[in-house]
């Protein structure tokens, strides 16, 4: 008996035949594995990049949200320093105003005169120096005594310096209104109670004498509204004074 033939009837050998084509094309098993995990540090990497750039969105807008916190906080701020300045010179001016008339209001009682009403207003105020200019001025020191007069004289220049310094201010009349004038106009002056008010008129008349008012000054049962003189003979020092 013959052996077996080790090759075929076309004279190709068995082993020939039955040997695994191999793709020159294909990737060996152990690369492979090497190029999905190359493929996985890759995916990996992109989303680890994603999560950065979203992180620094969340930044930059938290950011922007606290210099826009930052930015009303300062107008806040700003608001209320305006508001604080503006409520001080108001009320500044409300006191500068009172002070003035309670001066005026203690020199007139210190000689009798007594300002109606407990809190006077400048119809008060003027209602009060109408009384004390027709019981002290030198015009109607007509038939006195020396010493009376001298007396008169010297009342009259308190009454009267303090009645110009309170009519001379420029925002007695705005207050009221809500309108600005120069505050503290009083420390400008400085005060007008006990012996400064002598001194408030360091260019009146050295010997302390009044000048006689013009005619028209008076009128009968009052005082003529268009005149107004200080006690030192300057004409204006009671500017607007006898106005009802």
């Amino acid at each position: 008996m013959s052996t077996a033939s080790t090759s075929s009837e076309e004279g190709e050998p068995y082993d020939t035949l039955f040997e695994p084509e191999v793709n020159s094309d294909s990737t060996p098993i152990g690369e492979t594995s090497e190029i999905t995990e190359k493929l996985s540090k890759l995916d990996g990497g992109k989303s680890h990049g994603t999560d950065a750039c979203d992180s620094n969105d969340g930044n930059r807008a938290f950011r922007e949200a606290r210099a826009d916190q930052g930015h009303q906080e300062q107008q806040r701020t700003l608001e209320r320093e305006v508001l604080y300045a503006t409520v001080s010179e108001r009320i500044a001016q409300q006191v500068d105003g009172i002070e003035w008339k309670y001066d005026v209001a203690k020199v007139l009682a210190a000689f009798g005169v007594d300002v109606p009403g407990n809190k006077p207003d400048d119809g008060a105020i003027q209602q009060a120096y109408r009384k004390a200019a027709l019981q002290f001025h030198p015009d109607r020191n007509v038939g006195r005594s020396a010493e009376e007069r001298m007396y008169n004289e010297e009342a009259w220049k308190l009454i009267s310096t303090a009645m110009d310094g309170y009519s001379a201010r420029p925002a007695q009349h705005s207050i009221a209104k809500g309108k600005s004038g120069p505050a503290n106009e009083r420390s400008k002056r400085g005060s007008t109670g006990g012996t400064k008010l002598a001194k408030a008129n360091p260019n009146g008349n050295p010997n302390g004498k009044k000048q006689p008012l013009g005619p028209g000054f008076w009128r009968a049962g009052g005082i003529n509204a268009k005149s107004s003189h200080s006690q030192n003979g300057v004409t204006g020092g009671g500017r607007g004074i006898w106005d009802s």
